[in-house]
């Protein structure tokens, strides 16, 4: 987020207040030695740096994992198959 304008509108005293760039903390920031702070949420999306670092990665299996899985799959498979044969008898 490089560029932002924004108004912020009182409908109660018709007054307007000008938002920029540097009115604007981002998400997990924290505040020091402020009395108060008035807070407003802009919602800028699923499209921002933030949140597109935020997604998890694919996760990696090793080659001894993959030996695994496919042995455990080719396991399950052969029992199926003794338990249909052994079925039909």
């Amino acid at each position: 987020m490089y560029e932002f304008n924004g108004i912020v509108e009182n409908l109660s005293k018709k007054e307007e207040h000008s938002l920029e760039i540097t009115n604007i903390i981002k998400k997990g920031s924290s505040l020091k030695n402020t009395e108060f702070i008035i807070g407003l949420v802009i919602y800028t999306g699923h499209d921002t740096k933030l949140m597109m670092n935020q997604i998890k990665g694919k996760r990696k299996y090793s080659d001894l994992e993959n030996k695994m899985y496919k042995n455990i799959i080719m396991i399950f498979i052969f029992l199926v198959l003794i338990c249909f044969l052994c079925a039909g008898y």
